[in-house]
């Protein structure tokens, strides 16, 4: 099952009385910029406190002798645990 964000603030503010957005894009009202924010904040939560294998993928950094910085793919939050092995090690 896929929903969107708007679907998901259109549900939770008709569960809570607050009046139902159309567009997420350019809102003013007060309300639909909180639920948005309570979204955002439920999103990091499941991401960071939940290392579910649907929020990771692979990502494979080959390093360089003397090279001290990488530059990380837009979307990467942080590294899994006990997953900086290296493959062609034996």
């Amino acid at each position: 099952m896929s929903v969107t964000a708007l679907q998901i603030i259109q549900t939770v503010a008709s569960e809570t009385g607050l009046p139902i957005p159309v567009t997420l894009e350019g809102t003013q009202d007060a309300g639909t910029t909180q639920l948005i924010a309570l979204l955002n904040s439920a999103g990091y939560e499941a991401l960071f406190y939940y290392t579910w294998e649907q929020l990771t993928k692979k990502q494979l950094l080959t390093t360089v002798a003397n090279v001290g910085a990488y530059n990380m793919p837009a979307d990467w939050a942080y590294y899994v645990d006990q997953t900086q092995q290296n493959l062609t090690a034996k």
